[in-house]
C-alpha cells in the first residue's frame, strides 16, 4: 500500500491540496475589466491593454467591457484576432509559438487565437497532463527546459501540454506524450479515463490563467522515457516522497504539484488501481 511508504500525512495533503486549490482559484485583479469576442467567448483583459486595442480600432469599450468582433463570419473574426495577437505581440514582446489553439464558447470552437496571446485576453484554455507511476511508488517528472517562458527550470508531470486547435483531448495527450516522452498512447488511448480534474482561475505574469486541467494517471513499466521536442531539460524517476519535499520548497509547476497530490490522494484513499501503458 502506498500510504505505508508514505512520510506525509494524510491530513498534511489534504491541506496542501485545499492550499494549491485556492491558488489556482484566484479572484479577478480591479485593473481587469470584462471582454466579449463575438458576443460569446468571454475573457479578461487588463484595462491598459483593453485601452490600446479600442485605440487600434480592433474593439469598443462599452459599461467597462471590451467588445470585440460582433457579428462577424468565423473567418473575418480569425483574421481580426491575428490582428489582435500582433498587436500584443508588439506592445508587450512575448515569446511567440506559431502555434494555434480554439477559441472557444463553453465548449464550442468558434474560431483560433495565436497562444501566446491567450492569457492576455483571459480566454479559455485547456491543457493534458500525463502522471506516469512507476511500480515502486515513483513518478516519472520532467523538468522543463530554462527556454520555457512559463515555469522554465520547474518539475512538471512527465507529460504536459496545451490542446491545439481542432484537436480533441485525447488526441492532444497522444500527440504530447509523443513529442515529450516518446510514449506511444494511440492504440490505448480508448482504455483509460482522461479526467478533468480542476478549472483553473490564475492572475499570471501574461494576464489572467482561465484553464480547463485535464490529466491522466497511469502505470509506466518501460524503458526511461524520451523527450523529442526539446522542451524537457530532463526526465527522472522520482520517489514520491522526494516529490512532495520539492513541492514544499515550490519547486513543481502549482499544476503539477496539485495533479500529482490529487492522484496521491485517491490512491491512499481509494487504494486506486492504475491501468499500465
Amino acid at each position: 500500500m502506498l500510504k505505508e511508504k508514505f512520510f506525509f500525512d494524510l491530513h498534511y495533503l489534504e491541506n496542501k491540496h485545499y492550499e494549491l486549490s485556492n491558488i489556482l482559484e484566484e479572484s479577478i485583479h480591479k485593473d481587469y475589466m470584462p471582454l466579449k469576442i463575438s458576443m460569446r467567448a468571454d475573457g479578461y483583459i487588463e484595462k491598459s491593454l483593453s485601452n490600446k486595442i479600442q485605440d487600434n480600432k480592433l474593439g469598443k469599450i462599452i459599461n467597462n467591457c471590451l467588445y470585440i468582433g460582433d457579428s462577424l463570419s468565423k473567418e473575418r473574426l480569425n483574421l481580426l484576432m491575428n490582428d489582435i495577437a500582433i498587436l500584443i505581440k508588439n506592445t508587450v514582446q512575448i515569446k511567440w509559438h506559431d502555434e494555434l489553439i480554439d477559441l472557444l464558447h463553453k465548449e464550442e470552437s468558434i474560431g483560433f487565437i495565436e497562444r501566446s496571446t491567450a492569457r492576455f485576453l483571459g480566454l479559455k484554455t485547456r491543457s493534458v497532463h500525463l502522471n506516469a507511476w512507476e511500480s515502486n511508488y515513483s513518478i516519472w517528472v520532467s523538468k522543463r527546459s530554462m527556454n520555457k517562458y512559463i515555469n522554465p527550470g520547474k518539475w512538471d508531470t512527465l507529460v504536459g501540454g496545451l490542446v491545439s486547435y481542432q484537436e480533441s483531448i485525447e488526441e492532444a495527450l497522444i500527440r504530447e506524450s509523443f513529442e515529450e516522452a516518446g510514449i506511444d498512447l494511440l492504440n490505448i488511448i480508448d482504455q483509460f479515463n482522461i479526467k478533468k480534474i480542476k478549472n483553473i482561475k490564475k492572475l499570471t505574469k501574461e494576464g489572467y490563467q482561465i484553464e480547463d486541467l485535464f490529466s491522466l494517471c497511469c502505470s509506466l513499466e518501460q524503458k526511461h522515457p524520451i523527450n523529442h521536442d526539446g522542451e524537457v531539460e530532463i526526465i527522472n524517476k522520482m520517489n514520491i516522497n522526494k516529490i512532495i519535499s520539492k513541492i514544499q520548497k515550490g519547486e513543481f509547476t502549482e499544476e503539477a504539484a496539485f495533479i500529482i497530490i490529487t492522484d496521491t490522494l485517491n490512491i491512499i484513499k481509494k487504494d486506486l488501481n492504475l491501468h499500465q501503458v
